[in-house]
């Protein structure tokens, strides 16, 4: 009958919150352990990054520095081309 297969689709409905809510945290808890474990193979095979040594930093910071100025000095070119037109 009508109910007895609603009843088979709706199995959840006789079941009892607390149950459900113990089901889902039992599988949230294995995703966890399962994606640590993933995370855990994959940090045996990555390199771990290193600190620049300070003379790189400052060569980085001061080749940003330069990059942004240019950047910056092109707009004002271009609007003041833009402005003439």
């Amino acid at each position: 009958s009508i109910f007895d297969l609603a009843g088979q689709i709706y199995w959840r409905v006789n079941q009892r919150i607390v149950d459900y809510m113990k089901e889902e945290k039992a599988g949230y808890q294995k995703e966890l352990e399962r994606l640590t474990e993933e995370r855990q193979k994959q940090e045996k095979n990555c390199k771990k990054l290193t600190k620049l040594d300070l003379s790189m930093q400052r060569q980085l910071q001061q080749m940003f520095a330069q990059r942004e100025r240019l950047q910056s000095a092109n707009n004002r070119l271009e609007n003041f081309g833009k402005s003439l037109n």
